[in-house]
């Protein structure tokens, strides 16, 4: 074959052969140019995209096992909540002051009896309620509440988060001076589910969606 092409550039001329030479070459560094580089360019992009898939189902595996922590959470808090019932249910039924006839009713929903206004007005906690109401309302909206029992799980568990807050000292103090009022022993407990009771109200009161 190489011999063919000798002749032939013999018989042609050395230009033309020169000619042809060139313009195979030039053709050859054309697709190379053109093409090869461009078939290394999709194989190094194909490479990035098997890695960036791989990337995104990692994050997918990790997104889906902080729902799963998220979701134990919930449930955790839930459990919390239902403690909190479960302590002031026992306290109904120890003659500590919740109950019929006591500080608070137990009917259905839990109110205040007069001894319990006359708790919450003369502690001072019927003026931290109202002093602080705005901030306290926009916790328990935060939470999205549905019910009225959500409500007054809420307004508790403020209140009780509140316990070291310096415009509870009134009522601490009426408590240390107080530590049994008409008839009945108090404790920090109870003042803090009779200011709970009277902030649910308010928040009731100006949420009647939830009546």
């Amino acid at each position: 074959m190489g011999e063919q092409i000798i002749s032939f550039l013999n018989a042609n001329g050395g230009s033309v052969g020169v000619a042809i030479f060139l313009s195979s070459w030039l053709i050859a560094a054309f697709y190379y140019k053109r093409f090869c580089k461009n078939e290394e360019k999709v194989t190094t992009h194909e490479a990035d995209v098997s890695s960036l898939k791989k990337d995104m189902g990692e994050v997918k595996t990790s997104v889906s096992v902080i729902n799963t922590e998220i979701g134990n959470i919930k449930e955790s808090v839930k459990t919390i909540q239902g403690n909190i019932v479960g302590i002031y249910s026992l306290l109904a039924g120890t003659g500590k002051g919740i109950g019929n006839g006591g500080i608070i009713n137990a009917n259905s929903p839990l109110k205040l009896t007069p001894v319990g206004d006359k708790i919450l007005v003369e502690s001072g906690g019927k003026i931290f309620v109202d002093d602080n109401f705005p901030l306290f309302e926009g916790k328990i909206s935060d939470k999205a509440p549905t019910t009225k029992f959500d409500v007054q799980l809420l307004s508790v568990q403020i209140i009780l988060s509140e316990i070291n807050n310096p415009g509870l000292s009134p009522v601490k103090n009426f408590l240390y001076n107080n530590p049994s009022f008409e008839g009945f022993n108090l404790n920090l407990n109870l003042i803090t589910y009779v200011l709970g009771i009277y902030l649910r109200d308010k928040y009731l009161e100006k949420h009647p969606e939830l009546n």
